[in-house]
């Protein structure tokens, strides 16, 4: 038996880039139906920071409040070079984890006006003339297969190779990276720390690890690395990794000595860069990190999966509305795509190869404790208020010896 629905969108998947997507043209009146293969709320592998790009996101879609509320407020960052020295960066950050974040953009695409189906997991793509005009989804259990047809389509569905697979899509099944974390909860840690802490520490570089104080006590510790990266950790797979940072770094190591953990490590592969799929294709937008939407070197991807999902509602609305046609969308699409986030990744994977490299993190740390040149240059970095490829540069690591 079948159950078959009809929407003008369908968007598959119910992370930040799919609820971002929903949410913006539901408003705008356009019939949606949002699809994840999870019941909500549900957890999702993440650092769970949320620095000022994400900030600016949910500042957009008027959800800022509402996230900031539920969230632990920070206001540094403290970057730890591999020789154990640290600086620290101010910004407007904040910290909650997925399953909360996550659920609260749902429910407020849900209270946009779109239709939320879960659990399915997707099947098949349904496609006529080269271009795809729905999906079918069967629920786990559940001989039943559940057909959307729509006139547009967005795959938001994260790092996962096999959507982009079944879609047509995928140019590289590899992911970009890979990380592992895992709760714990000290209420005397959670005084003592106030700041989002990253440690390139020597025994993992170009590995990082984290330490990201939560509201209530709550600590997300991590570890990962970037296949993507000149050279791999020399301590072997990634929970090796986190078990080296944790070894090593003092602040993990008190942490895990005190705290109490919640849950078992889980981890999760990462696309980064835009790289590693097609942006479009006829009848279909990819947005979030299954467009490769997480930066080089951080890790950090919410915001940019945020973005991405409002600019594929975006260039959805001009379709409905007459500005493109089936044909001319995928160009327009990844055109703008590319044009507003290429340049910035391609700074950060710049970044990302200075940073393998453990003296050259224990230069700039040092050049920005002592000059004002470089921390304002990695303050710009966080901010997004400056150039990121400046500093990581020979021109920009000159300037910082004598600035």
């Amino acid at each position: 038996m079948n159950s078959d629905h009809a929407a003008q969108v369908l968007v598959i998947g119910a992370g930040p880039a799919g609820c971002a997507a929903a949410m913006t043209l539901a408003r705008a009146g356009i019939d949606t139906v949002l699809v994840d293969q999870s019941r909500f709320p549900r957890d999702k592998v993440c650092g769970d920071a949320l620095i000022p790009d994400a900030l600016r996101a949910l500042d957009r879609l008027g959800l800022a409040r509402e996230v900031l509320s539920a969230a632990r407020p920070l206001q540094r960052v403290r970057i730890f070079a591999p020789n154990g020295s640290h600086v620290e960066l101010d910004g407007q950050l904040a910290s909650l984890p997925r399953l909360r974040l996550d659920d609260a953009l749902r429910a407020a695409a849900v209270a946009a006006g779109a239709r939320f189906l879960a659990p399915l997991r997707l099947a098949r793509f349904m496609e006529s003339d080269g271009a795809l005009h729905g999906a079918c989804f069967k629920a786990p259990g559940d001989r039943t297969e559940t057909t959307i047809r729509a006139e547009l389509l967005l795959l938001a569905t994260g790092a996962a190779s096999a959507p982009l697979e079944l879609a047509g899509v995928c140019e590289r099944k590899e992911a970009s990276g890979i990380a592992v974390r895992g709760y714990f909860h000290s209420e005397t840690l959670a005084r003592e720390l106030d700041a989002l802490c990253i440690s390139f520490d020597r025994s993992i570089c170009p590995g990082y690890g984290w330490i990201f104080p939560g509201p209530n006590g709550v600590f997300n510790v991590g570890a990962g690395y970037f296949f993507d990266a000149p050279r791999r950790p020399a301590v072997g797979n990634v929970r090796q990794v986190f078990a080296s940072f944790v070894e090593r770094f003092p602040l993990a190591r008190r942490l895990l000595a005190e705290a109490a953990p919640l849950g078992e490590l889980k981890g999760a592969p990462l696309r980064t860069a835009l790289k590693g799929a097609r942006l479009a294709r006829p009848g279909l937008l990819v947005a979030g990190e299954a467009a490769g939407s997480t930066y080089s070197f951080s890790g950090e991807g919410i915001g940019k999966a945020l973005e991405t999902g409002m600019l594929a509602a975006e260039h959805a609305l001009d379709f409905f509305g007459g500005k493109f046609t089936a044909t001319t969308l995928v160009p327009a699409y990844q055109q703008s795509l590319t044009e507003t986030l290429a340049p910035r990744f391609a700074a950060y994977e710049t970044a990302q190869r200075w940073l393998s490299h453990p003296a050259a993190c224990d230069f700039i740390a040092a050049r920005a404790r002592r000059g004002r040149y470089a921390k304002a240059q990695l303050e710009g970095l966080l901010a997004e208020s400056g150039e990121p490829g400046e500093l990581f540069s020979w021109r920009g690591l000159l300037k910082a010896l004598v600035a």
